[in-house]
């Protein structure tokens, strides 16, 4: 349908209009909570408005009008392709350019209610478009499994990045204490002796961890029985939209394939840490207490547990986590789904750990280079 220059005039009108009835709402202090600002009725509306406009500033390159011209000049360059960044881009222009006129036509000169207006609409377009584009997304969780299994998806997912997370603060604590004895402490005394118990308790405790946690993720009792990699994996399957063939063909595929490979990967690695577990960690079998003693592990083994983990999590999570909110995509996509999801951001970031100062602490008050 064509769209005349009238048209446009009036659906800028009544996007004013509606920008007046909705003053008060998208005025809302920053001290107020997010479920107040997104309760702004009429969005959706206003929203409509602001498409149209971005669309006919675009295909009416001869109108002009000097109030198209002007949206024009914000919108060239920025209007490229269908991307979910550009289009968000374009309505958060558009929305603040509607915004001004606004205050311009009604007189209003505060400037912090012109900021709070801005950045509340801002947060609503960046909320509305991010759903829009997750409702467009294959295999996102909320458009693959039914309805009512949501929440228990939910709960399972955070539970295992809770445990992902806790494994990966084990192995970077493990990684920096094995380091320290190995290369310091075999160069130096140690004066106050009971620093080396405590640390070697320490590593004996996360690896009993990191042992208990991989055997549960990679659990081979009865799949109905016991939550691990393949209980998640079954409970998508029995939950997914079976009335849309391509949602079942698209998780047959990803469940039946890498991911039963990555699975398999995960218990093969396992397979010699689970009698651990069985005849140790979980019970004591007094035949076999000796032989278990014997067995040596490293971090390397348990490294490779926690990546083939997380390389399952990202694809069973269904992108619940990149769709999370524009933050958290954002994130994932330049740092990765490990780094925010399955890490402990802040202990693996630039600074020093409280793990660093500790052994700091170590090396200026208790080493003694050992004499040649």
């Amino acid at each position: 349908m064509y769209i005349t220059e009238e048209d446009i005039k009036k659906l800028l009108q009544d996007a004013l209009n509606k920008l007046s009835e909705l003053f008060d709402q998208i005025s809302i202090r920053f001290e107020e909570t997010e479920e107040d600002r997104i309760q702004i009725s009429g969005f959706d509306s206003i929203l409509h408005d602001i498409d149209e406009l971005i669309h006919f500033s675009q295909i009416n390159r001869e109108s002009n009008w000097n109030v198209i011209v002007k949206l024009r000049d914000i919108l060239d360059g920025e209007v490229e392709g269908g991307t979910e960044d550009r289009l968000l881009i374009c309505r958060k222009l558009t929305a603040e350019f509607l915004l001004n006129l606004y205050f311009k036509i009604a007189g209003i000169d505060d400037e912090e209610k012109h900021i709070n207006s801005l950045v509340n609409m801002w947060n609503k377009i960046t909320e509305v478009t991010h759903n829009q584009y997750s409702e467009k997304q294959d295999l996102y969780y909320k458009n693959t499994l039914i309805v009512e299994q949501h929440r228990k998806f939910e709960e399972m997912t955070d539970l295992l990045q809770t445990e992902l997370k806790i494994f990966d603060i084990n192995l970077f604590y493990c990684e920096k204490l094995i380091h320290f004895i190995d290369n310091e402490l075999s160069q130096n005394h140690l004066v106050f002796h009971m620093n080396l118990p405590f640390i070697q308790q320490f590593i004996n405790n996360s690896f009993f961890v990191m042992i208990l946690t991989s055997t549960k993720l990679f659990s081979t009792v009865k799949q109905d029985k016991n939550f691990g990699f393949d209980f998640f994996k079954n409970f998508i399957n029995q939950s997914c939209n079976k009335s849309d063939e391509h949602i079942v063909q698209s998780l047959r595929k990803v469940s039946g394939g890498e991911v039963r490979g990555l699975i398999n990967v995960g218990k093969v690695l396992c397979k010699e840490i689970e009698n651990i577990r069985n005849y140790y960690v979980a019970h004591y079998d007094i035949g076999k207490v000796e032989q278990i003693r014997k067995i040596k592990l490293d971090l390397k083994l348990f490294n490779e547990i926690y990546n083939v983990s997380v390389k399952i999590f990202e694809i069973l999570s269904l992108k619940r986590f990149h769709r999370l909110d524009t933050a958290y995509s954002k994130l994932i996509k330049f740092q990765g789904f490990e780094k925010i999801v399955c890490q402990n951001y802040l202990l693996r970031g630039k600074g020093l750990s409280d793990i660093d100062i500790y052994l700091d602490h170590l090396r200026k008050n208790y080493l003694i280079p050992k004499s040649k």
